[in-house]
């Protein structure tokens, strides 16, 4: 299966998700890019002419990153922050979530749990956070799930859309980071009694 995802360049944007990501989920070694899912799956590697073709509409467009969500999958639990830009209409197409344009809800995970309570938790501390980024250095890449390693990731184009561009702000409390951890640290206790009391992989 193969995917296109929406990565972030600039060191500051990337670092700041990654680590955010990271603190509330201390447990789990995450070494996939922080991205937003575009496209996908594919049964078989998408076109690279056609993608190129897409990756022209992100050229002068920025990503908003601001507001958390929750969903859930079968028993999976997802908390994420919401991405808006105009370019999505264009990008989006995913067969396997059928959604009207007006209904897509483009995102960045960053919690996953078979624990309800749990990612009900991170939901509230991120719905809490002020956290408001806005980024034009962003680029269109493919990933594949039988990859071995989870992060491998292939560029659209050799150079992001918007490399030479600097208009990317990162407002976030500072507040934000260690309370992030301290929750993390709260949850990964919580799993721990929640698979020694046999609830799962909590």
């Amino acid at each position: 299966m193969y995917f296109v995802f929406l990565e972030f360049l600039e060191s500051r944007v990337e670092s700041t998700l990654r680590e955010l990501r990271d603190a509330l989920q201390p447990w789990k070694k995450n070494r996939s890019p922080v991205h937003v899912t575009v496209r996908g799956p594919y049964r078989v590697e998408p076109d690279y002419e056609h993608l190129r073709a897409l990756a022209g509409a992100v050229k002068g467009q920025g990503v908003r990153i601001i507001g958390a969500g929750y969903f859930s999958h079968g028993r999976t639990f997802s908390v994420f922050l919401r991405a808006e830009s105009a370019v999505f209409r264009e990008l989006w197409w995913k067969p396997d979530f059928p959604a009207r344009l007006g209904d897509m809800q483009p995102h960045l995970t960053l919690f996953e749990s078979n624990d309800r309570g749990s990612a009900l938790q991170v939901l509230n501390f991120l719905k809490a956070a002020r956290i408001s980024i806005h980024t034009t250095s962003v680029q269109l890449s493919v990933f594949s799930s039988g990859q071995p390693d989870l992060f491998g990731t292939r560029p659209v184009d050799e150079v992001g859309p918007n490399a030479h561009l600097r208009r990317d702000i990162v407002a976030i409390d500072e507040d934000v980071l260690p309370r992030a951890r301290e929750l993390g640290e709260l949850l990964n206790a919580r799993r721990k009694e929640l698979l020694a009391a046999g609830h799962g992989n909590a």
